[in-house]
């Protein structure tokens, strides 16, 4: 009582890490509560447990590595992690003794070594929620500066590195990112510090109505380069951790045991990372949902690694800077004109922002799923502030800075017919329950009905036939056919118009598939050898039946002319800004070709809000136990009762197709026919055509058209819209689905 009236709090979870690609994934199970007190955790839609059952000392590499990464509380405690670690000392073999015995049990640890901290309790895994010293002492920050640099190869100390600029490249799985991190305290004092880490992150994050706060923020992609971050323990083969000085530059290539930065010292250090084939299990863990763990597209604008970019730019910026070229599609530029023309202010008079920083992929304003390399120097609150005590004291980020990067994976959004079925049981299953529940609140205050059975709009019969346009559309979902109906009327002055006959279009229930082209301003870090194109024929098998008893005489009228075919690309964009989506969208749950609204909104948000308010009052009445319902069932129908969608269409100009041939008799009394229409689309003009920006745009943006994908929070599916124009002036719409493949 009262949940479904509350907003249960949300935190963020890192659901990958290099250091161990193997995890138990647990499910919770919370009972319902109104009481918020500290001992009963409420609801945590984005809280990974997966790490719970995770011993960190079996997978860290050093004793003081994990004291300085994953064991550090937000809230930091006196002790001195400086002190040498526990002895280790070698045993013959297990054995038994009368305080207890591990039964020869090599993984067993001692009952004494207390509870670790959890990865979402840790520093690192909240790290978006710390206080910067930028805000509490600035003079402080500008002491220390940090750069990130990458690099075509890993770095070798004594050989000049071969830096690049990865800002206009597109990453893939199994590219590796090479590169180096170089700190200098440019104050003369020295500055203490706790803890340095060089990390791979990928994240998602819904900005709120409060710009200085996050909707969500979800870190789905976490890797830590152990060599790179602070740790007194040398790597077996790692030569920067014997070596003092890189005689390239002079920079020291090791961190000081005492964590201090000498002023006037530049400390570097070598970072690597390859980009994993798919994410662990434990990206969606509650739901376990395949597609869920595939690897995201970057999308979206990331507000923090945006400014922090525009913020290098103005630095670097030249006294005279190059005129900027002109935005122009998804694909190759333009050729260059004789004459190079200097850009024109904007309507906002801003000068146009650099157009690698943005990239337009029609996805949320407010939503991003980013990738980039982060360094991170932390330390104590109460070096800083005098109100912050030992009692009180908390880490904040000293300095930090990251390098954003572009990744395109490949091969996402496949699926077969026999995940697509299953998907869809799934989804079925999960509405059979909910509606469970809703019964069993109607039989308590004594309504019971049956829910399965809802009343339709549709319920207008046809002349030509006892079956309505659901029942139609209902028995044609179960073809392999795609197959809508439309009305023929003849039109008249004088007259109203009158239904002479029905048009059904057919066609097979094909996904069709395109290849990815990135935007003109970007290219591939690894060339692919996918050979999918963009050229592709949808046949449409069309068949006219003339009404029996409509005063119309086929042997004097003739069916309608098809005057021509156009062809729409649409893409939708949708996200949950709170909790996470607990099912795969399925096409027949995109769209089902149905004559009235026929989209994601008419078959899952519209019903689940039905369902959840109707919930929230029966929770008003009876207890959560009474209705069969669990805490992960609530923020599931909370979920899909809420997802936001974002359409964009695009017209198709290369479309062929012969509409001029004549139709064929198809039965003996000479009142149906049929006639078949191959629609040849090419979608290349439409990846390199010149994309129109209004008047307000602020920048020069190049257009992009991510792959098809689906996450927990966001995701994206493509389908072509054919219009069918008659004669009549009428059209019948029929979607085929599309998919984008890198």
């Amino acid at each position: 009582m009262g949940l479904f009236n509350k907003s249960s709090r949300h935190g963020s979870s890192p659901v990958n890490n290099s250091a161990s690609w193997s995890h138990t994934s647990s499910r919770s199970s919370n009972s319902f509560s109104s009481d918020d007190s500290p001992s009963k955790a409420r609801p945590q839609p984005l809280v990974s447990p997966a790490y719970e059952e995770v011993p960190m000392w079996n997978i860290l590499p050093s004793y003081q590595l994990y004291e300085t990464t994953f064991s550090q509380h937000v809230e930091p405690t006196s002790d001195d992690n400086l002190h040498d670690p526990p002895i280790y000392e070698i045993a013959s073999g297990p054995s038994s003794s009368e305080e207890g015995t591990h039964d020869g049990d090599y993984f067993s640890q001692p009952a004494d070594r207390g509870v670790f901290t959890r990865w979402e309790n840790s520093v690192l895994g909240n790290t978006h929620k710390l206080k910067k010293l930028s805000s509490i002492a600035p003079h402080h920050a500008e002491s220390l500066r940090i750069d990130i640099k990458l690099t075509r190869k890993p770095c070798q100390i004594g050989v000049a590195p071969d830096v690049i600029d990865a800002t206009k490249m597109e990453f893939s799985q199994g590219d590796s990112i090479h590169g180096f991190v170089t700190i200098q305290n440019v104050s003369k004092q020295a500055f203490s510090y706790e803890m340095f880490s060089v990390l791979f992150e990928g994240r998602v994050s819904v900005n709120g109505e409060d710009p200085s706060k996050q909707a969500v923020f979800y870190k789905f992609l976490n890797m830590l380069d152990y060599k790179a971050a602070w740790t007194p323990a040398y790597f077996v083969g790692d030569t920067s951790q014997t070596t003092e000085i890189d005689p390239v530059d002079g920079s020291n290539l090791m961190l000081s045991s005492d964590k201090k930065f000498v002023p006037g010292v530049i400390y570097k250090k070598f970072f690597d990372f390859t980009i994993p084939e798919k994410l662990l299990e434990s990206a969606c863990e509650i739901h376990d949902l395949p597609c869920h763990c595939e690897l995201l597209p970057s999308i979206g604008l990331d507000r923090e690694q945006f400014l922090q970019s525009l913020r290098k730019l103005r630095e670097k910026s030249a006294a005279s800077p190059k005129p900027a070229k002109p935005s122009f599609g998804i694909g190759t530029p333009p050729e260059p004109s004789a004459t190079l023309k200097k850009p024109l202010p904007t309507s906002l008079n801003r000068k146009p922002t650099p157009k690698n920083l943005r990239v337009k992929d029609f996805s949320f304003p407010d939503t991003s799923v980013s990738y980039c390399v982060e360094a991170r120097i932390f330390g104590r609150l109460s070096l800083y502030n005098k109100d912050a005590t030992k009692d009180k004291d908390e880490f904040i980020i000293l300095k930090d800075s990251n390098y954003p990067v572009r990744v395109i994976p490949k091969n996402t959004g496949i699926r077969t017919v026999e995940h697509e079925r299953a998907a869809q049981h799934y989804y079925d299953s999960f509405v059979r329950e909910v509606k469970a529940c809703i019964e069993i609140g109607r039989s308590l205050d004594g309504k019971s009905d049956n829910l399965a059975r809802r009343p339709s709009v549709l319920k207008n019969k046809q002349l030509y036939t006892r079956e309505s346009f659901e029942d139609v559309t209902a028995r044609a979902q179960e073809s392999s056919m795609y197959e809508i109906f439309l009305p023929f009327k003849k039109k008249s002055l004088t007259q109203p118009a009158k239904v002479i006959g029905m048009l059904c279009a057919k066609t097979p229930k094909n996904e069709y598939v395109v290849r990815y082209q990135p935007p003109y301003t970007y290219q591939p870090y690894t060339k692919s050898n996918v050979a999918l194109g963009r050229n592709f024929t949808v046949p449409l098998d069309l068949t006219f039946s003339f009404v029996e008893n409509s005063g119309v005489n086929p042997k004097t009228h003739n069916p309608p002319d098809i005057r021509s075919v156009g062809v729409e690309l649409v893409l939708c964009t949708y996200r949950s800004r709170k909790y996470p989506i607990p099912v795969e969208f399925t096409k027949h749950m995109q769209f089902r070709n149905k004559p009235s609204s026929d989209s994601l909104e008419t078959y899952v948000m519209q019903p689940f809000s039905t369902y959840l308010a109707e919930l929230s009052k029966l929770t008003e009445r009876y207890t959560h136990q009474e209705l069969n319902l669990d805490n992960q069932m609530v923020m599931d129908i909370k979920c899909l009762a809420n997802i936001s969608t974002k359409y964009n269409s695009f017209k198709v100009d290369n479309v062929k197709c012969d509409v001029q041939g004549s139709w064929k008799s198809a039965d003996t009394k000479g009142m149906k026919f049929q006639k078949k229409i191959g629609v040849s689309i090419n979608l290349d003009g439409l990846f390199n055509k010149e994309v129109n920006r209004s008047s307000d745009d602020i920048s020069s943006e190049a257009v992009c058209l991510v792959p098809t994908f689906q996450e927990c929070i966001v995701g994206r599916y493509y389908y072509l819209s054919l219009q069918v124009k008659l004669s009549n002036n009428d059209s019948l719409t029929i979607k085929v689905p599309l998919r984008i493949q890198n």
